[in-house]
C-alpha cells in the first residue's frame, strides 16, 4: 500500500499475528496494571514519551470495532510459517518429529547433535521454515561485506584459526550470521566491530548497492532437511 510517510514509494508490510495466553500464576497487581479481571481499558507510556490505551474485547467487539485478527480474502498469506524460536531440544524433537523429519542422522559423523542443533536456534544463528507442505527449512542469514579501501582494494579473509590451533585457509569476503532481531545493517556493524575491530563511524555503508543471493543446498551439517543460505553481500567504504 502507499504510505503517506514515504510518498513515491510502495510499501509492503509484513505483519505476523501471534497469540499469547497469560499464566495462570500472575499476581493480582501484575493483572491490575493490565486492566484484569474487570477488563478495564489501561494506558502505558512508552520510552518516546507517547502513551498508549489498551482495553480488553470479546472477539466479536474486536471484529465489530473492525479490529483485524486475521488475514481475509485477496491478502496474500506467506507460504513459510516460523515456528517458536529458542526450542529446548525436547521441544525441537517434538517439532521435528511431527514434522516427519528422519532424525536419525543427527550427532553421527560430521552432522550436529539435536543438542547443538537447538543451540544454534536458541542464539538466533538460524531458524527453521516450514512450507505450504509442512516440510521444515533451515534458513541461515549471513551478511557478507564488500569492504573497500581508498587504494580500491577490498578486504578479504584469508585464514582462520581455531580456539585449538587449528588453520584453516580460504578466501572469502568478511561474513556474519545475521540474528531474527536484526536488520542486516546492524548486523554489518556488529561485524566491523566484533571481527573486524574497526570503529563503525570510519566506515560508510550504502543501501542503495545491497544484492541478496539466495542458495538451497543440502548440509551435511543439519541432516533430513534442506538449508537455505540467504547472503546479503553490502558494500562498505573506508572513509
Amino acid at each position: 500500500m502507499d504510505s503517506p510517510s514515504f510518498p513515491g514509494v510502495r510499501t509492503v508490510y509484513r505483519k505476523e499475528i501471534l497469540e499469547g495466553c497469560l499464566k495462570e500464576d500472575n499476581t493480582k497487581e501484575a493483572l491490575r496494571r493490565i486492566g484484569l479481571p474487570e477488563g478495564h481499558t489501561w494506558s502505558v507510556e512508552d520510552c518516546k514519551g507517547n502513551t498508549k490505551f489498551f482495553s480488553w474485547m470479546s472477539e466479536q467487539q474486536a471484529n465489530e470495532s473492525k479490529v483485524k485478527l486475521k488475514a481475509e480474502g485477496s491478502e496474500e498469506v506467506s507460504g513459510l510459517v516460523m515456528p517458536p524460536v529458542g526450542m529446548s531440544e525436547k521441544d525441537l524433537v517434538e517439532y521435528l518429529q511431527s514434522c516427519h523429519v528422519d532424525l536419525s542422522g543427527f550427532g553421527v559423523g560430521a552432522a550436529k547433535s539435536l543438542k547443538e542443533f537447538s543451540s544454534e536456534l536458541m542464539h538466533g544463528e538460524s531458524s527453521l521454515l516450514t512450507d505450504a507442505l509442512g516440510k521444515v527449512v533451515r534458513v541461515v542469514d549471513q551478511v557478507l561485506l564488500v569492504m573497500v579501501a581508498p587504494s580500491d582494494k577490498i578486504l578479504v579473509e584469508v585464514a582462520y584459526v581455531a580456539p585449538d590451533g587449528s588453520k584453516q585457509w580460504h578466501h572469502r569476503l568478511p561474513v556474519a550470521k545475521a540474528r531474527p532481531d536484526e536488520s542486516q545493517f546492524v548486523t554489518a556493524r556488529r561485524l566491523l566491530q566484533k571481527q573486524i575491530r574497526i570503529d563503525a563511524n570510519q566506515v560508510r555503508l550504502d543501501p542503495s548497492k545491497a544484492r541478496i543471493l539466495e542458495e538451497c543446498v543440502e548440509c551435511p551439517r543439519i541432516p533430513g532437511m534442506l538449508t537455505v543460505h540467504r547472503r546479503r553481500l553490502i558494500e562498505a567504504t573506508v572513509m
